[in-house]
């Protein structure tokens, strides 16, 4: 599919896959597999920003939570979030 049929679809119409599109570093592998390897960084005909800054939620939720203090009843389970954590990040 040509980029311009892209942008004339549905699934541009209904900005229903904006967040993916738009997220500059993320969202780089759909954009390949809409544009092909010309210019996967293409500017938006709707005029949406790139969202490169926002993070992750659940990563951050999770980073909260393994920082945050507990009774030290749960180290053992403490460890072993942040050995998850670090095989995500």
């Amino acid at each position: 599919m040509s980029i311009s049929n892209f942008f004339e679809s549905i699934h541009c119409k209904s900005k229903a896959h904006c967040k993916t599109c738009r997220n500059l570093n993320g969202g780089q592998k759909w954009r390949i597999a809409v544009n092909g390897e010309v210019n996967p960084d293409f500017e938006c005909p709707y005029g949406k920003k790139w969202l490169s800054k926002q993070k992750s939620k659940v990563k951050s939720k999770v980073k909260s939570k393994v920082k945050s203090k507990g009774c030290g009843g749960c180290s053992g389970k403490k460890n072993k979030f942040k050995e998850l954590l670090k095989s995500i990040v």
